[in-house]
């Protein structure tokens, strides 16, 4: 069994000096999380906007084609029945 030495120890801290960026941090108070929240749902609805406007454009352009087919098969057709 070990034994547990009684000896006192003494230390003695210390006391710090806190800088003034330690003592009055702005991370402290809510503001700077309501900002940064914010930013993150302005970002999040940019975000989806652009995505949904990309969308958009892609089918647009996919729609155009697609007319055009139409009216070459219509052009294409009228021509046969003009044989």
């Amino acid at each position: 069994m070990r034994t547990i030495s009684t000896t006192p120890t003494t230390t003695s801290l210390a006391p710090t000096s806190l800088t003034s960026a330690d003592q009055r941090s702005s991370w402290h108070s809510p503001v700077p999380y309501l900002f940064g929240g914010l930013a993150a749902m302005l970002g999040l609805i940019a975000f989806a906007l652009l995505i949904l406007a990309c969308s958009y454009w892609k089918l647009a352009g996919q729609l155009q084609n697609e007319d055009r087919d139409l009216e070459s098969q219509k052009e294409g057709d009228s021509a046969k029945r003009n044989l």
